[in-house]
């Protein structure tokens, strides 16, 4: 059998509940990031009813992984490191293009192996995902 001199590519798309990205960004806001991040200000997404909430069974919304995690809401975010860099909206828009970014990454796709595993990764995970869906790469760490 010859093999093929015109080897390529197969695209795939791999879905992972709200849940497990939630969990990565508690990871990275409640441990991971603490050393670089700072929240400087939320927006509460529209229409009341539709919030996705991580933690629906609560009663409780919490807005650093409720809001951006919502179409309409985001949360503004600024280096501690270098201020200077300015502040950077988190989206739910943005959380997708970091995870299409990490997936992709040739020095920290393991990251997103984890994330999309049924460990969901660890604090380092998490970091690197936010860093991902604000910088599109590693800058901290």
């Amino acid at each position: 059998m010859a093999q093929n001199a015109n080897k390529g590519q197969m695209q795939v798309t791999l879905k992972i509940d709200d849940e497990k990205i939630a969990s990565a960004l508690i990871s990275a806001f409640e441990g991971g990031s603490n050393y670089w991040y700072q929240i400087e200000s939320v927006r509460k997404p529209r229409g009341e009813q539709a919030l996705w909430k991580y933690r629906e069974d609560s009663g409780r919304v919490y807005p650093h992984i409720d809001y951006p995690m919502n179409p309409t809401g985001h949360l503004i975010i600024s280096s501690l490191e270098e201020p200077e860099k300015g502040k950077f909206k988190l989206t739910r828009r943005r959380i997708e293009q970091g995870l299409q970014k990490l997936a992709e990454s040739k020095d920290y796709g393991h990251h997103f192996r984890d994330l999309a595993s049924d460990d969901g990764g660890d604090q380092v995970t998490g970091d690197v995902l936010l860093q991902f869906c604000l910088f599109g790469d590693v800058i901290y760490g």
